[in-house]
């Protein structure tokens, strides 16, 4: 199983990352350049949510987009 997998909401053309580990959450690829990562969604539960960003997955997901999804980017 992947650890992140790409979708795109066809209504507004955004990026999203989905990343299926713990913590399970809905990363946001902003269209901007450079890009930011916003966590929108998070599906599991936390003792502080707050730290979700400082958590090592996030470098992993601007990795894994850097690899397989900069193609898929389309800043306006």
């Amino acid at each position: 199983m992947e650890k992140f997998l790409f979708s795109i909401d066809p209504k507004n053309k955004e990026l999203y990352i989905l990343h299926r580990e713990f913590p399970a959450c809905l990363i946001w690829v902003k269209q901007e350049l450079p890009a930011r990562f916003i966590v929108m969604d998070l599906y599991d539960e936390m003792e502080n949510p707050n730290e979700i960003l400082n958590m090592s997955f996030v470098q992993e997901a601007k990795d894994y987009f850097s690899k397989y999804g900069s193609s898929l980017f389309n800043p306006n």
